[in-house]
């Protein structure tokens, strides 16, 4: 997990985080032609999205109708018109925020694998330098090693660095599925691409 406390309790709790990840992982030896980077940057977004709708559909339900309760949804009298306007602001101003939130924890959600696939990358370069130190993913030492040796290390390097465009690009807001498409393409390419 990297020191991250959540995502440790998720992995050793959640059979689904395991087997996400675990997915996750794999991808790289799955990029043969531009087709399965769009395909893998396509299922990467669409897992993530279903992730993060997950986590803010109930949320976004119980605020809307909470909020609708405060203003008196449904109810009859004198200032209800002037009660209504209001009420109409405070949706508009709860459905901005609701957005932003879903953006974020959408961003969230992909930040996940590609921490993890930076950290995949890293064993790569540790088994390519014969460094002395652990491996993150020692549990994929034989899939580490044919990476490690179907590419060199300065080819792990751009790879990480690739990764980490696409988290910066997604924290200013680059549509999801351009920084994806572009991640992929970046992982598949050889040295002289």
């Amino acid at each position: 997990a990297q020191g991250h406390i959540g995502w440790a309790r998720a992995l050793a709790t959640d059979e689904q985080a395991r087997m996400r990840r675990q997915h996750v992982l794999s991808m790289p030896s799955q990029l043969g032609d531009l087709a399965s980077c769009f395909a893998l940057a396509t299922e990467l977004l669409a897992t993530a999205k279903e992730h993060a709708d997950s986590i803010t559909t109930p949320l976004d339900e119980q605020e809307l109708s909470a909020l609708r309760l405060v203003y008196g949804e449904g109810g009859e009298g004198k200032g209800i018109g002037t009660l209504a306007r209001r009420a109409k602001s405070a949706i508009t101003d709860l459905e901005n925020y609701q957005k932003r939130r879903a953006r974020r924890v959408l961003r969230d959600q992909l930040d996940r694998p590609l921490v993890d696939l930076i950290g995949l990358y890293r064993d790569v370069l540790v088994v390519q330098t014969n460094a002395s130190v652990d491996l993150i993913n020692d549990e994929m030492h034989p899939q580490l090693r044919q990476l490690a040796t179907s590419s060199t290390p300065e080819d792990t390097l751009r790879r990480i660095d690739v990764i980490t465009t696409a988290r910066n690009q997604l924290t200013n807001d680059t549509a999801p599925a351009l920084a994806l498409e572009s991640l992929m393409v970046g992982l598949k390419a050889p040295r002289s691409a």
